[in-house]
């Protein structure tokens, strides 16, 4: 009887894939460990490092060793599947299953004990569902759909896995133009589209805020609100929503929590009250430049996307008009 692995960057299918047959012993069910499209990255390293620990748990308020624990759990993936007859990567297509993807092909490319695995791999992806109206996650969809996505699954080839460590390279790489090189694979469908999403982070060059950052203002500009309808509104609003509501969550704070905050909340998540600055409604307006005037909240010694480090007192990337990547000088010293 052949076995089969299951793999997901989070939960949110076990259940469904139990109740519907296709996952039939939870113990063939396994979870990545290490949201690598947030947070700093480093050439010739992968994720889950000790230093990527210390940044989720001072970001996400997490405790340390629990963190450093999902890290190791992480590195030894491949280990707990080697006794699989095939492992199934179910990833969708936002930044945040994309990131984990590429991560996971690239890492188990470099280590040399996980050569045969590489070849008993295969990929559930989509982009959209007919059962639901606005496509977000696989965690959606009701059991019943899942046999026939896993009957569709494709097998994972050589060429996949070098899309993906070229694609990993490329976010780990401290020039944002290297994503824009890199070069899909029939498998990866959705890999440009979520890599451009992920370049949209970079702060512009108007206003010293990513994307994220200027749809929460966007929505404050209407007047205040609680952190969990504010999430429940960029959920909507996001050309493509790639971040859970901690990790919302952890941007709000960094919003408020810099030495000079572009919101004030009050109360206690996920209820705080969000309400704007006077800087939050000038950057918002695009009459201020929020690299300006601060450091990054505690947590960041600096700014990161993935491996681009933003340090607004030397020369930095930014994203400027028609999404072009530009050198800015430094703005303040």
């Amino acid at each position: 009887m052949t076995t089969v692995a299951h793999v997901r960057c989070g939960g949110d299918i076990r259940d469904s894939l139990r109740a519907c047959g296709v996952l039939t012993d939870s113990s063939s069910f396994f979870e990545t460990h290490d949201p690598v499209c947030e947070g700093p990255l480093s050439a010739g390293e992968f994720g889950a490092t000790p230093a990527r620990a210390r940044w989720l748990a001072q970001a996400w308020e997490l405790p340390e060793a629990a963190c450093l624990e999902r890290m190791r759990r992480h590195q030894g993936l491949h280990t707990a599947l080697a006794d699989f007859d095939e492992v199934c990567l179910w990833f969708e297509h936002d930044l945040f299953d994309q990131a984990s993807l590429v991560e996971l092909l690239a890492r188990w490319a470099a280590i040399p004990e996980a050569a045969g695995l590489r070849d008993r791999l295969s990929l559930v992806t989509l982009d959209e569902h007919p059962s639901v109206a606005r496509f977000v996650g696989l965690g959606q969809l009701r059991p019943e759909v899942l046999p026939a996505l896993f009957d569709g699954r494709v097998r994972v080839t050589a060429g996949d896995v070098e899309a993906a460590s070229q694609a990993w390279n490329a976010m780990c790489s401290r020039d944002p133009r290297s994503v824009r090189a890199v070069q899909p694979s029939p498998a990866f469908l959705f890999l440009q589209r979520a890599l451009e999403r992920h370049l949209n982070e970079l702060p512009s060059v108007e206003a010293g805020v990513g994307l994220t950052e200027r749809l929460v203002l966007q929505r404050l500009m209407d007047g205040p609100c609680i952190a969990v309808e504010c999430f429940q509104w960029w959920m909507q609003t996001d050309p493509q929503p790639w971040l859970g509501d901690l990790m919302f969550w952890a941007r709000l704070r960094g919003m408020a929590c810099a030495p000079a905050p572009l919101l004030a909340m009050r109360g206690d998540f996920p209820g705080e009250l969000l309400e704007l600055t006077p800087l939050g409604v000038a950057v918002a307006t695009g009459d201020e430049d929020w690299l300006a005037h601060a450091s990054p909240a505690p947590w960041e010694a600096r700014r990161h996307r993935g491996g681009v480090e933003i340090d607004p007192a030397h020369v930095h990337w930014r994203r400027g008009p028609g999404g072009a990547l530009v050198r800015t000088a430094a703005v303040r010293s």
